[in-house]
């Protein structure tokens, strides 16, 4: 399931972040708004973040609308 395959994408997002110290120049974007909600979470809010949608039959419906 594709709430799974994102276990731990936040944390190592994060850490690839600040391990480059490219904290002031990073935003971070998703299709998923929990991926985001954690990533928020683990980095304390500290980068801005947006949530992307799109109306493709790629994307599960309940990510079509922001």
């Amino acid at each position: 399931m594709w709430i799974r395959s994102t276990r731990g994408l936040s944390e190592k997002t994060w850490q690839t972040i600040k391990a480059f110290s490219l904290e002031q120049r990073s935003m971070v974007s998703s299709f998923n708004p929990f991926v985001l909600c954690r990533f928020n979470k683990i980095g304390k809010g500290s980068l801005p973040t947006a949530f992307i949608f799109d109306e493709s039959p790629s994307i599960p419906k309940i990510f079509h609308h922001g």
